[in-house]
């Protein structure tokens, strides 16, 4: 009867924080959201590739910068030893952060003659302060995760959201010399197209700059809560606390950081590969396109997450078993993915020419041949730490890479033997389905 009671609570509390996650990120992702058809208006697909590219530089360097490390903050016990671990990341970050401004100081003229780094011009000087931002947010995040304090999360997310749309909203306005009050005229004005908008070192500042503005606030945002909440934990971070976390946790520079330079090299490896076989214009819709289902999802894939983190962890941590809720969280993605990307399988081409008008029409056939690969990557994705949880990195490690390699090869199967961007996306979603089913099953193993 007791354990009963003890059970219901418990869940009663990860339903409690995921509320409040779910709540808030839907309202942080909300925005951006809703200012994508704006954004598509004001500025050029040239605007949008230059920020994709240094959003990708920001990501590959994200992951070296503190040798993943801010993953572990959930694993102990006792936060003593959760906030030497802390220490060690931001540490680490600082160091990776100042060394990386000095390369680019020193080799600025070598990297632009690189046709990719080129294209960012001087905003590879800013490189290490988003760096910087990023991984901050991430290692506060685990911190705020591990102490259940959603709410500052939540806070976090929604300021950053809401200046970096600010921004990019104003600055393209005053690109395009458009008034604030013109903007309905703007969405329902059908001859406005994306050829009707031309690239700028604006339109680029626009966005770059307001994605920088807003992680900056976000973390300003984190911080003040955990100098107002932590301060007391940070008292005991000590020297050898953090070389103890250093040995313990040696896995997650070696194996998880690989791991996830793995994804990153796929990420870049598809972008390349598409405009090998075949153009730019592919590249665009494909984004566009995965972008636009990945970011409404995210609301749900990464509040979750966080709150089966917490949760696994400490279940784990207590010589429970994680797998009841391991099911638990499949059938309610079930419930919730099916209907959407059943919908996503059938009108996804009309949904994205009635939103973003009809030269957007295409990414919606990519999202409907693409949609059971998004579909189970939703149902899985909450899953991703478990492998860390139970020590497993090393397996999934290198079932990630045979599942990026899937991905590569059949985009180059269907452009090198065939031409058609169309047949590279139906190999990629058919070999996807496969990895993901047996990755399902893997799951299910591990947790049991």
């Amino acid at each position: 009867m007791l354990n009963n009671k003890i059970k219901s609570l418990t869940k009663s509390e990860m339903l409690r924080n995921l509320t409040v996650l779910t709540g808030g990120t839907v309202f942080a992702q909300a925005i951006p959201i809703a200012i994508a058809p704006i954004l598509s208006r004001l500025y050029s697909p040239e605007d949008f590739g230059v920020w994709a590219l240094y959003v990708s530089f920001v990501s590959f360097l994200s992951v070296l910068s503190t040798g993943r490390y801010q993953f572990a903050i959930m694993l102990p016990k006792e936060d003593d030893d959760a906030i030497n671990i802390l220490g060690l990341s931001f540490f680490i970050l600082f160091v990776f952060c100042v060394l990386l401004e000095g390369v680019i100081i020193l080799l600025f003229d070598t990297f632009q003659q690189f046709e990719a780094i080129h294209k960012i011009q001087n905003w590879i000087y800013f490189l290490p302060l988003s760096v910087f931002l990023v991984s901050s947010i991430s290692i506060l995040n685990n911190w705020n995760t591990r102490k259940k304090k959603f709410k500052n999360i939540v806070l976090s997310k929604v300021s950053q959201t809401t200046t970096t749309s600010a921004v990019n909203v104003g600055v393209g306005l005053v690109k395009n010399n458009i008034k604030l009050v013109s903007i309905p005229s703007l969405l329902t004005d059908s001859s406005k197209g994306t050829g009707d908008v031309k690239s700028s070192s604006l339109g680029v500042k626009g966005l770059i700059g307001g994605t920088i503005v807003g992680q900056f606030i976000g973390l300003v945002v984190l911080s003040f809560n955990f100098f107002k909440f932590s301060m007391q934990n940070v008292k005991a971070i000590k020297k050898y606390g953090v070389k103890a976390s250093v040995k313990r946790y040696k896995d997650f520079p070696k194996i998880n950081t690989m791991h996830a330079l793995i994804d990153n090299i796929q990420s870049s490896g598809v972008s390349l590969l598409l405009v090998s076989f075949f153009n730019a214009y592919v590249l665009g819709l494909y984004s566009y396109a995965y972008r636009m289902v990945q970011a409404p999802l995210g609301i749900v894939t990464s509040s979750y997450s966080q709150v089966f983190f917490q949760r696994s962890a400490e279940l784990h941590a207590n010589g429970e078993s994680i797998h009841p809720l391991f099911l638990k969280t499949i059938k309610v993605f079930l419930l919730i993915g099916l209907p959407v990307f059943f919908v996503l399988g059938i009108f996804a081409p009309y949904i994205f020419g009635f939103v973003f008008g009809d030269e957007w029409r295409e990414s919606g056939t990519y999202v409907q041949i693409l949609a059971p690969w998004f579909f189970m990557n939703f149902l899985l994705s909450p899953m991703g730490q478990i492998p860390i949880i139970l020590n497993k990195q090393k397996e999934v490690f290198l079932y990630s890479v045979i599942g990026n390699l899937m991905i590569l090869m059949s985009i180059a199967v269907g452009g090198f033997f065939f031409n058609n961007a169309l047949v590279s996306f139906g190999l990629v979603s058919t070999t996807q389905v496969i990895y993901y089913m047996y990755m399902l099953l893997w799951f299910s193993k591990i947790t049991k």
